[in-house]
């Protein structure tokens, strides 16, 4: 990053789905607080709270420390609303030290410094983040998970996240009663396992029939994994040359999924855009955002009130 102040146009991308929603719940707590100082009211902060609090408080959800990112976000915004130049002195003098999300922050601020926040008719934040994350409608509102997000960028059907992030959940549950000391756990993670799979089995759809075909690939991949791993590049020097080979695009998702879950190898594939310069318009717009201006204004009648 150099320090050219030079103003933003567009609203930088972000690198996965999972910071894309972090991105748009900041901008959703900053518009807690009303455009106007003068029509602040204590609750606003609550209401801003809510937004950061998965964020702020640490879950095993979490594969990124994203309090840090949080409270960098947050810095950021004030050095690039209190002193443009000097923000812009500050990234590039750090420039080789800033991680790819900590650049991606200090060109949000930047941003928000420059364009202001986006807000709709009803004053909660828009804009292409907020965007992106709402165009992920089935997913876009579901608790913060780390299985959730394990899947939200290697596959673009909510559902069939839901389904894989499931799939995973089951996995756990049952390796976890194994190991607990008492009839009574075992049975309650049994029990819960048994529900969520369930679930899904149950509907009779295309996701019932994947979660079968998913069981028997993680049960190949377990039992057989050279067979299976000699079936699956077949199928991918096949795709390759432009044939079909013998498995579904689903399918091969699953044996993908099997592989790596059974410890055989990693599934890469090419991430669904979350990138909100080029994301269709979303689905998550009750959220909110507060502005730097909004933010000064709210930490200066703090002070007074103390």
């Amino acid at each position: 990053m150099n320090d050219d102040t030079r103003p933003t146009s567009t609203e930088p991308s972000a690198g996965t789905f999972q910071e894309a929603r972090f991105r748009a719940d900041y901008l959703h707590s900053l518009a807690c607080y009303p455009v106007d100082p003068a029509e602040y009211d204590p609750a606003d902060s609550l209401d801003a709270a809510e937004y950061a609090s998965p964020w702020m408080n640490s879950g095993d959800w979490q594969e990124r420390d994203w309090v840090a990112e949080w409270v960098y976000l947050g810095e950021a915004s004030e050095r690039w609303y209190r002193n443009p130049a000097a923000a812009a002195a500050h990234a590039a003098k750090h420039a080789d030290e800033l991680t790819p999300v900590q650049r991606r922050s200090e060109a949000q601020a930047r941003y928000l410094a420059e364009q202001g926040l986006a807000r709709d008719r009803h004053g909660h934040a828009t804009g292409p983040y907020v965007e992106a994350v709402e165009q992920r409608g089935d997913i876009a509102h579901a608790p913060h998970d780390r299985y959730l997000y394990r899947y939200a960028d290697r596959v673009a059907d909510d559902q069939e996240v839901l389904m894989r992030a499931d799939y995973d959940r089951v996995q756990d549950l049952h390796a976890e009663s194994r190991l607990v000391g008492t009839l009574t756990e075992h049975n309650r993670l049994a029990e819960s396992a048994e529900a969520i799979e369930t679930h899904w089995t149950g509907r009779g759809n295309d996701m019932s029939r994947a979660w079968r075909d998913l069981d028997n690939a993680r049960s190949q991949w377990q039992t057989h994994p050279e067979m299976s791993r000699w079936d699956l590049d077949r199928y991918e020097t096949a795709h390759a040359r432009g044939g079909s080979g013998r498995f579904t695009a689903m399918q091969r998702r699953n044996q993908l999924h099997a592989r790596e879950i059974t410890g055989h190898g990693e599934w890469t594939v090419d991430a669904p855009s979350t990138d909100p310069g080029r994301a269709p318009k979303s689905a998550l717009a009750s959220h909110r955002s507060r502005n730097a201006l909004a933010i000064g204004a709210a930490n200066e009648r703090d002070g007074a009130e103390r």
